[in-house]
């Protein structure tokens, strides 16, 4: 199973968790895992190594350089870590055909093996359709004149189809996309994932491949795959706020 992260040194542990809970419920294969980066140490790298081995797993690393995004707006709102995304196609293996992207600021409480294998019926990636609230479906439809009902994914989840997606866009599309339409993309490489594929996407229900939690929530799905912190509240700032946060910190205590 192949999986990518982008990460930079603060979030070094919590990516630590997220493989922690991914070992632990039901993961039987050998994971690669694929890190992008660009500020980690050398100990940053040696920790993560050294982690993957115990869990018989491995790790490839990839340097990045965050001088490409120079002109990308809103640079000072996102951490340049989140666009590492958009070069996911190009610094991964040619052979390599088929690779999970996931957020750390997750955790895993089930097999991921029946995504991970899903067929992608020529689609670009397999996605989950958004549902924090923020972002309006409608509207970035309006925005991009695209069919009203064309659905807008959650990029923290992604089961990307390299090859057909090397077959079709570059990082340099991306770039000469956000050069030519100017404001259109508040939410960086997000809206960028979606416009350019969101047309022809395949989805799985959000509740269990994407369940996003915060704060407000009265219940949660409790047959969840993916349980994602997907909002500002971040269970290692407030611990003990919220109830559904110890879904989280009974795999931190494990690995903090």
């Amino acid at each position: 199973m192949h999986i990518a992260i982008n990460i930079d040194h603060n979030y070094v542990p919590y990516a630590m968790v997220m493989l922690e809970s991914l070992f632990r419920n039901g993961c039987q294969d050998t994971v690669v895992l694929h890190l992008l980066y660009e500020s980690l140490s050398a100990y940053d790298i040696e920790k993560l190594s050294q982690y993957m081995r115990r869990n018989q797993g491995e790790i490839r690393t990839y340097k990045m350089d965050s001088r490409i995004f120079d002109g990308f707006p809103d640079l000072q709102r996102w951490s340049v870590e989140t666009l590492f995304r958009l070069k996911i196609p190009e610094v991964l293996p040619e052979d390599l055909h088929r690779v999970l992207y996931l957020d750390v600021d997750m955790v895993i409480e089930k097999s991921l093996r029946e995504l991970y294998e899903r067929d992608f019926n020529d689609k670009y990636l397999i996605a989950c359709v958004n549902t924090d609230g923020k972002i309006d479906q409608k509207e970035k439809n309006i925005t991009w004149n695209r069919k009203a009902d064309i659905p807008y994914f959650n990029a923290g989840v992604m089961l990307l189809n390299l090859k057909k997606i090397r077959q079709r866009c570059s990082f340099q599309k991306y770039c000469d996309i956000v050069r030519n339409k100017k404001g259109l993309f508040p939410y960086l490489d997000q809206d960028l994932l979606n416009y350019v594929f969101g047309e022809e996407a395949g989805y799985v229900p959000a509740e269990i491949y994407n369940c996003i939690i915060s704060p407000e929530m009265e219940s949660i799905p409790e047959d969840a795959a993916i349980y994602h912190f997907g909002t500002a509240d971040k269970p290692w700032l407030k611990r003990g706020e919220n109830k559904y946060y110890e879904i989280w910190w009974k795999y931190a205590r494990s690995t903090f």
